[in-house]
């Protein structure tokens, strides 16, 4: 599952990475998921894209789905016209459709799900129970797909971390300065008062305290 919004520059940028991935592989199902948070423009283009599903079927939707993210420029309905009618298709009765209540409660389950799922940017991918959130390059999406096992929370972290340098170091460091702390307060604390005497049965040895009498 894809959740994906057409004027997002990283959903552009993976989405070819992605069809090839597809194409190489042959055993993967892509679903995708209309998730416009980028303005106006990008829910026109998702309103346009669901309408031509619903008008035309699946195949008419790929089509425009794949131009749309391919699109550059701005999405208007003059532009979402023309490209319908570069496949054919009756430009009017999608753009009638826009506005039925059937987009409008995909859309709205979609944006429920990925509140759900705590979800708040595109790319985001859900492989089984994993979720992958950010554009990946075509080979670490081949290594996760090929193997998603219990590592794969792991791996996906390490790569986060090092695609941001200056956050990681501040944390490496942050993490070696608490460690380092945490040593030395150990150290004193367990030579100082739990570190026992150097005496045989030195749990019997009792302090003995006297006073002047009176």
């Amino acid at each position: 599952v894809e959740f994906i919004d057409y004027r997002c520059s990283f959903c552009r940028r993976a989405f070819p990475e992605v069809q090839e991935l597809i194409r190489s592989d042959g055993n993967i199902r892509i679903i995708v998921k209309e998730f416009p948070i980028l303005g106006e423009q990008s829910v026109l283009a998702s309103r346009f894209a669901i309408a031509t599903r619903l008008e035309a079927g699946d195949e008419s939707y790929k089509a425009m789905h794949d131009a749309l993210m391919a699109f550059n420029g701005d999405i208007t309905i003059p532009a979402l016209r023309r490209l319908a009618e570069t496949f054919g298709l009756d430009a009017a009765a999608i753009e009638t459709r826009m506005n039925d209540e059937a987009v409008t409660n995909e859309i709205r389950a979609t944006r429920e799900l990925a509140q759900r799922l705590k979800i708040s940017g595109t790319p985001t991918f859900v492989l089984e129970d994993e979720m992958l959130r950010g554009y990946l390059p075509a080979d670490e999406l081949e290594l996760i797909v090929a193997d998603d096992g219990p590592g794969l929370d792991l791996r996906q972290g390490i790569r986060v971390l090092l695609r941001r340098p200056g956050p990681t170091a501040v944390a490496v460091l942050s993490l070696a300065l608490g460690i380092g702390a945490n040593t030395a307060i150990f150290s004193l604390v367990n030579g100082v008062l739990m570190r026992p005497l150097p005496y045989e049965e030195s749990h019997r040895l009792v302090r003995v305290f006297t006073e002047p009498l009176d």
